[in-house]
């Protein structure tokens, strides 16, 4: 899959380190993969929640953090919307994040 908006997870990193190999997995993880549907990601990140309309909330480090894309499967490319703290992400509309 194509990773687009690289930079915010580069940003999290610096700030947040304590989630660096998570990211770093997770980066690898999504550029390795290929995935045709909601299914087949789930089956590799199992705690996954689909907002609808492409939009995929993961959990980082136990629901530490929060990492938010919108996935276009038939494309092929996974678009960074958001990544932050939990409690950031409760201040947040995630399903609107990636509207912008």
């Amino acid at each position: 899959m194509t990773l687009i908006g690289i930079e915010k997870l580069q940003r999290f990193q610096r700030k947040h380190t304590i989630a660096k190999e998570y990211i770093e997995d997770w980066h690898k993880s999504i550029e390795s993969g290929s995935w045709e549907n909601p299914d087949g990601l789930r089956n590799r990140f199992s705690s996954i929640r689909l907002l609808g309309k492409g939009v995929t909330v993961f959990k980082v480090l136990h629901n530490e953090f929060r990492l938010i894309t919108r996935i276009y499967f038939e494309r092929g490319v996974v678009f960074i919307c958001w990544v932050g703290t939990h409690s950031e992400y409760n201040r947040i509309n995630a399903r609107k994040v990636c509207d912008s």
